[in-house]
């Protein structure tokens, strides 16, 4: 049975709920984990197969009363009805994910495959089947972000969770329109002397309820909503018209998200910005996660050498919290890195043994290879202090200067 299927079924078991005090069933969303990864890597037909199996072992786990339907893709739904209460529920996710966790072996590969399952249990605030498969599919995305392989139920928490990300993904689209972004900026300085050699320019919100927003309040909303590309592309307009009309000193440093670099005219959008307002590329940076590098490798090669052609260099963000810098730093034209700020705040008073030895071998290795080194989150003097020990040339942090806007 399909989606269509589906919901017919449950506006029937909807309608004769509310007028049965007793009534009490449940919606299941499964999700196959990683679905995609097997796609890509041993194909489509494998994929085909590997849905078959799958929902052969989730009929073969019901019981004969709940109805299976698959919604699409690597999505199925299971109605189970006359439950005894969510307890009950629950125990049929289990029963598949174990069934669903047994190896598979497809055209000569052993697969293990897991699923992410969302609950949502029947409550008379429900008026259609639309409502208990969108809270089903809420509760089956937190599963997977607690790690996947589990079920999870829908709880009034997670409405409410729902509720504030719909209200905010509308005053986000609204604020794009109004062009209610800015750019703060916080200066870079040599460490030594506290001269300003550039600046972050970092995005905040200037929200008409909720004051000024940092990024870390509507980042995860504006990914998942694909708005964040707009909200970036308005910073970056803003940040180069700044830098067109004021002698801000050294370079400007954006942050550029890892979904840029899938786009193919990325380079040359910055750059015609940059042409258009009559500023050099040599004033700007783009700052990028060791994430990133992880992404897409040769496209974010080919991006920025393409960049670093005409004037724009890169810097890695949040260097030493990843896995991937040391053996990419060869393959990537990175002019700086930044030394996280996890492993600064380890400097105050008796410093941590690792933290230290960490900071002394990114140093070394950013002398090796002829790389800038900035720290981040440098706030008391005892850590200005010891990254000088340390050799580091290069800090940004409150110690220097707070994010401001340009007057």
């Amino acid at each position: 049975p399909n989606r269509v299927q589906l919901l017919e079924r449950l506006a029937r078991t909807i309608a004769a709920a509310h007028g049965d005090t007793n009534a009490c069933f449940a919606v299941l969303f499964l999700d196959l984990d990683r679905f995609k990864l097997v796609n890509d890597s041993v194909g489509h037909a494998v994929g085909d197969e590997l849905l078959v199996e799958a929902g052969r072992r989730i009929v073969g786990t019901v019981r004969g009363t709940d109805m299976v339907s698959r919604l699409g893709g690597d999505e199925y739904a299971i109605l189970a009805e006359g439950l005894d209460g969510p307890a009950m529920a629950e125990e049929l996710g289990l029963r598949v994910l174990s069934a669903l966790g047994a190896p598979i072996w497809i055209a000569g590969r052993e697969l293990f495959p897991t699923a992410s399952i969302g609950i949502a249990m029947w409550h008379p605030r429900y008026e259609t089947g639309e409502e208990m498969l969108r809270d089903a599919d809420a509760a089956m995305y937190r599963a997977k972000g607690e790690g996947r392989d589990r079920c999870t139920l829908f709880d009034e928490e997670m409405r409410e969770e729902a509720t504030r990300t719909l209200d905010l993904e509308a005053d986000l689209r609204r604020a794009i329109h109004s062009d209610a972004f800015e750019p703060h900026y916080q200066s870079i300085v040599r460490i030594g002397d506290a001269a300003v050699v550039g600046h972050e320019a970092l995005l905040r919100w200037r929200h008409d309820k909720h004051g000024l927003l940092a990024p870390g309040a509507f980042l995860d909303v504006g990914e998942d909503s694909g708005l964040i590309e707009q909200v970036d592309w308005l910073m970056y307009a803003r940040v180069i018209a700044d830098m067109a009309r004021t002698d801000m000193p050294g370079y400007v440093a954006i942050n550029v998200s890892p979904r840029h670099f899938r786009s193919p005219d990325f380079a040359y959008r910055l750059i015609d910005l940059l042409e258009e307002a009559e500023v050099s590329p040599s004033r700007l940076r783009i700052e990028i996660t060791e994430v990133a590098l992880l992404d897409d490798a040769p496209r974010i090669s080919e991006t920025l050498d393409m960049l670093r052609e005409r004037g724009v260099l890169a810097q890695l963000d949040d260097f030493g919290t990843g896995f991937s810098a040391l053996s990419y730093l060869h393959r990537f034209p990175i002019a700086a890195l930044k030394v996280d700020r996890s492993f600064v705040a380890d400097l105050d008073g008796e410093a941590r043994t690792e933290s230290v030895a960490v900071i002394r071998a990114i140093t070394a290795l950013a002398g090796s290879l002829g790389i800038e080194l900035i720290a981040e989150g440098v706030e008391t003097e005892s850590q200005r202090e010891r990254l000088i020990e340390l050799g580091c040339v290069y800090a940004q942090g409150f110690l220097f200067g707070r994010p401001e806007p340009l007057p």
